[in-house]
């Protein structure tokens, strides 16, 4: 999505080349890759590693995420919707922030999605901070924060400010991330805290807050 078949940027959301359908953010050799592998994989978790924001989040509109591509993002919500492919977690990086959403098409229309049952979530997403790159300053952050609480009904756990790491525990079951933070980037040494957990059930499409991450593994199982 950063350098191999997206469509040029566009400059703000008045841009009309938001709004066409055409537009691509992977290309198409890409699309044609996913699709088939979501369609094709025995795998019960599906698990996208990428770049850059998929949730919608239309009160915050940023060009430089799928938001700004949503054509491509309908294609492929389409493609999970029309196959009845469960279990999708996208991973994201890039915006150097804390979130954890559910993926439906239209968060903010009640028809659409209910964020108290997850009616309406395709699929969720896992966003990881920076561990040593900045983000928002505190302020801003903070600001921030307040207007997602009330303006953003799926997102299911957020951190703006702290650098830290995320930790993904699966299992049959369901699958948890769970965020650890820093204090303060500024602090030469410091421990991370635990900070907030999500977790989505098998076949649920939708985040749940947990209390408590995870145990600490054991490292991985031994191949068959």
């Amino acid at each position: 999505s950063r350098v191999w078949g997206r469509d040029e940027q566009a400059t703000d959301m008045a841009d009309p080349r938001v709004m066409d359908a055409a537009r691509t953010l992977l290309g198409a050799d890409q699309e044609t890759w996913l699709a088939d592998r979501l369609t094709t994989t025995s795998a019960q978790w599906k698990l996208i590693a990428q770049q850059i924001v998929m949730a919608p989040f239309p009160d915050f509109f940023n060009t430089d995420a799928w938001d700004g591509y949503p054509g491509a993002r309908a294609r492929f919500f389409d493609l999970i919707e029309t196959n009845a492919i469960d279990d999708v977690i996208v991973l994201t990086g890039d915006i150097h922030m804390s979130v954890a959403a559910d993926l439906p098409r239209n968060p903010t229309v009640p028809a659409d999605y209910d964020p108290a049952t997850g009616r309406g979530s395709l699929a969720v997403e896992m966003v990881a901070p920076g561990i040593s790159s900045p983000g928002l300053t505190r302020g801003i952050a903070t600001t921030l924060e307040d207007r997602v609480r009330t303006e953003a009904p799926h997102a299911k756990g957020w951190n703006l400010w702290h650098r830290g790491y995320f930790v993904l525990d699966v299992t049959p079951a369901r699958v948890q991330g769970a965020w650890f933070t820093y204090p303060d980037p500024e602090e030469p040494v410091a421990d991370p805290a635990f900070a907030f957990a999500v977790a989505t059930a098998a076949g649920g499409n939708h985040l749940e807050a947990e209390a408590t991450p995870a145990p600490d593994g054991t490292g991985p199982p031994a191949a068959p």
